[in-house]
């Protein structure tokens, strides 16, 4: 019994202390420089997605005339839907990162 009363003593001895807690501090606010593109960096962005546009446009009509010539080739004729759908999507990525570039440059003016 006096083994279990010395056990329980030198348990509660041990008992480790809970380290505080660390609080983290909040970010400090955005200033208006760091919310909104300047205005350089802005007509680069807003060209981009013209340049993306135009570059799609111009794949997405060139991919008949593609296609014809990739008919000539052989070993690329079996898989004429696959490259053919491939290049639609490649040509519709193209036009949507264009325009959604220029959407947002056009909105943070």
């Amino acid at each position: 019994m006096a083994e279990l009363a010395e056990g329980a003593r030198l348990l509660s001895e041990c008992v480790v202390k809970a380290a505080p807690r660390v609080r983290i501090p909040l970010s400090p606010p955005l200033s208006k420089n760091q919310t909104v593109m300047n205005k350089p960096n802005n007509v680069v962005q807003m060209i981009w997605g013209l340049l993306l546009v135009i570059a799609g446009v111009a794949v997405f009509i060139n991919i008949p005339e593609k296609i014809l010539e990739i008919q000539q080739v052989k070993n690329f004729s079996s898989n004429l839907f696959f490259i053919r759908l491939c290049f639609y999507l490649i040509s519709i990525l193209m036009i949507c990162g264009g325009v959604k570039k220029i959407y947002h440059s056009y909105h943070k003016t």
